[in-house]
């Protein structure tokens, strides 16, 4: 602060009116004769409020905001189409939303189908996961939320954090990965 007052660039002045009595005298002050006159401790909280308060200023101005690739949400019956290569994975909700239908397509890109669905329920961890016969061009995979026996199914209720993971093996030997974030 001292280095500010001994300074050569002019620091602003005004005249302030005072009464005083039966006299009305005014007087000359300079900013930096007010400053140093001021007690350290004013002085430090006033230098502080000035710094936290351009830098205040600086941290509210709108910035660019860089954000992670969301995964993509499949919500009500609406359907998410993906192409992986030339292969097509469409994936809806069945009609009672106790599995999803995996529409797949131009198939003849690929070697190799698989997938895995991975849910919670009830506070377990549950997961259905397969392969899909590569014959002729399309194909269609039924995955439940649930499991069956003998043709008898028992379907999970209370599902949460469902995600399901297409993997596709292409005839050139690269796999193409493609996750679904399902919410039922």
């Amino acid at each position: 602060m001292k280095s500010l007052m001994n300074s050569n660039f002019a620091l602003p002045s005004f005249r302030i009116p005072m009464k005083s009595g039966l006299f009305d005298f005014a007087q000359d002050y300079e900013l930096g004769n007010l400053v140093s006159r001021l007690p350290r401790r004013l002085r430090l909280l006033a230098m502080t409020t000035v710094t936290v308060f351009v830098f205040g200023i600086l941290f509210i101005l709108p910035t660019a905001v860089q954000a992670k690739r969301k995964l993509p949400a499949l919500k009500s019956a609406s359907a998410v189409k993906s192409t992986s290569s030339n292969v097509t994975v469409k994936v809806k909700f069945r009609s009672d939303r106790k599995g999803v239908v995996l529409n797949l397509g131009n198939l003849s890109a690929a070697s190799g189908v698989s997938y895995d669905l991975i849910y919670d329920t009830r506070g377990t961890t549950q997961n259905a996961g397969g392969a899909v016969k590569i014959s002729g061009d399309t194909n269609t995979a039924e995955v439940i939320f649930g499991t069956c026996s003998a043709g008898v199914c028992r379907y999970d209720s209370g599902i949460t954090n469902a995600k399901l993971t297409v993997t596709t093996t292409l005839k050139n030997g690269r796999k193409v990965i493609k996750p679904f974030r399902l919410k039922v």
